[in-house]
């Protein structure tokens, strides 16, 4: 629910995005390239048909990919990023070329989404990761 009305919002005030593309079937070639060694990376050993099934589109959809003919949808790329286990944010970030954001910055973001009783417990386990004894 969160990552669609980051997408809504983002479609709506009509920020120059990969989302934005995809939503109006536009890709540019790296873009496309990205992604289709991403879907490469990502099935490794299984065939297309196997790798469709995980995915949940057919099996010439994930060849055209690969072949950097069609553009994914919106749910596809969620898919894809989820496998990647990023979000898709993160993902559309990669497929436009954007440098990598720290992790470190993703972390202290969610810390601060976090409870009191929350933090206690992530001291707990810092604190015994730093003193193992």
């Amino acid at each position: 629910m969160q990552l669609h009305l980051q997408y809504s919002t983002l479609a709506c005030v009509g920020e120059y995005s990969l989302v934005n593309q995809v939503a109006k079937k536009k890709m540019d070639r790296e873009a496309k390239e990205r992604f289709a060694q991403c879907v490469k990376s990502l099935r490794g050993d299984r065939n297309h048909r196997q790798f469709a099934e995980l995915i949940g589109v057919s099996r010439a959809t994930i060849q055209a990919w690969e072949d950097c003919r069609v553009i994914p949808k919106r749910e596809s790329l969620q898919t894809i990023a989820e496998l990647r286990g990023e979000s898709l944010d993160e993902f559309m970030g990669f497929l436009q070329g954007l440098p990598k954001k720290d992790p470190m910055d993703k972390l202290i973001t969610q810390i601060g989404g976090l409870s009191q009783k929350q933090i206690a417990t992530l001291l707990r386990a810092v604190a015994s990761r730093l003193d193992p004894s």
